[in-house]
């Protein structure tokens, strides 16, 4: 896994002191050591989490990414970091994992869309394509049938203006100027080095373009929100009328960083995101991702997260954070899913297990797991979004008064 630490440096400090105590505490850490840099910039070891919003002068913008790959270096430089007065916190780099429990018997129909009266809610809106969902995640298949038409397209830099990410946008030119180059169809924010140890492993070393889903978890999320109706194939996602942005950042194992996390959810919030869904988590607490999350609220994103499947009532994040919707998981007969987690923390249970869904390579799936339910949260706010612009905490309200009481 990647090494690192993340820093925030303190809402009153102007850009160019940021810059100048990164340049003083780099070279404060090197010469400790007496090491050199070897192939890396400065650049490469510090970067901003968003550079869009550094250079805007959002204080979120002044969360950074601090990366030797050297163990002793970022030891060190953290202790340097968490010591200058400019320096808000520092924060060790975390492992997040997706919240599947994936099952591949495929099924004939999708018994939860009678469950919660899909088909009564498309009476009244099957959705607005202005109202773009966020799957923070594995990535999706985005040349799925049941998928294509509905996932976001980044009309200044598709230069062909096909619909499609194709050698014909490639330029590597910033032509919107949100920081990331050639970004047709969102963006894959995994860097994982080192893992997993085969060059033939995926694509997973750096960020790039190319939000490719390599596990299969990404689109089975994608699918219960967005896959296509009334098209003769398939399955119907709850918002069939939709906009879908395509986030990576979890690697082809179904793991990620937390620095890729809150890389993506910066992204998703920059390109106009009104929900996110997040079907991952972890039992620590950070204080990034805690901070990543409430500059999500406070721009109106609706934020929905799974709840855990580890049987618990014990914390887990980002679905604890008080900004979050957090899912847990029911059955066909309205009962606690046994891998669910439950208790004070969770805001609502949906349908979690066996939702048949989209699949890799344009295949169908059973799909289990509060990753499964958190998609259910996500659509029921995009369809509430699509009729009024309602408040994050307005929909939140409305979810939880109009919920049957299990």
């Amino acid at each position: 896994a990647q090494d690192g630490f993340f820093v925030k440096f303190k809402s009153n400090t102007d850009p160019q002191s940021i810059n100048k105590t990164i340049n003083g505490l780099v070279e404060q850490t090197l010469l400790k050591t007496n090491k050199p840099l070897l192939n890396k910039s400065l650049k490469q070891i510090v970067k901003p989490l968003n550079q869009y919003y550094f250079d805007k002068g959002e204080e979120i913008g002044k969360i950074f990414f601090v990366n030797f790959d050297n163990s002793e270096l970022n030891n060190l430089a953290k202790e340097d970091f968490n010591s200058n007065y400019e320096v808000e916190y520092t924060q060790q780099n975390q492992i997040l994992e997706i919240d599947s429990v994936p099952n591949d018997s495929l099924i004939n129909e999708q018994w939860y869309l009678n469950k919660i009266n899909t088909f009564y809610a498309w009476q009244v809106t099957t959705g607005h394509k202005e109202i773009k969902i966020a799957i923070v995640d594995t990535g999706i298949d985005y040349l799925h049938p049941d998928l294509q038409k509905n996932i976001f397209v980044n009309s200044i830099e598709d230069l062909n203006k096909n619909g499609f990410l194709d050698e014909g946008d490639i330029n590597n030119i910033d032509d919107d100027g949100n920081g990331f180059i050639d970004d047709v169809i969102g963006w894959d924010f995994t860097d994982r080095i080192g893992f997993p140890f085969s060059s033939s492993g995926g694509d997973y070393l750096k960020w790039d373009n190319d939000p490719m889903d390599e596990f299969g978890h990404g689109t089975w999320v994608a699918g219960i929100i967005g896959a296509l109706s009334n098209n003769s194939i398939g399955t119907s996602g709850l918002v069939p009328n939709t906009t879908l942005i395509n986030v990576r950042a979890f690697d082809p194992t179904g793991n990620g960083e937390e620095d890729d996390a809150a890389a993506a959810i910066l992204y998703a919030v920059q390109m106009g995101a009104k929900v996110i869904n997040m079907s991952f988590g972890d039992t620590n607490f950070s204080l990034v991702l805690r901070d990543i999350i409430k500059f999500a609220y406070d721009n109106n994103v609706v934020l929905v997260a799974s709840a855990g499947n580890s049987s618990s009532n014990k914390p887990h994040y980002p679905s604890s954070y008080p900004e979050v919707i957090s899912v847990g998981a029911t059955d066909e007969n309205d009962y606690l899913a046994s891998f669910s987690n439950y208790g004070s923390t969770i805001d609502l249970v949906a349908p979690g297990v066996n939702l048949w869904t989209t699949d890799q390579n344009n295949l169908y799936r059973k799909f289990s797991g509060t990753s499964s339910a958190a998609p259910v949260v996500s659509s029921a706010a995009a369809l509430l979004l699509s009729l009024n612009n309602y408040k994050p905490e307005e929909v939140n309200q409305i979810l939880k008064s109009t919920a049957d009481d299990l």
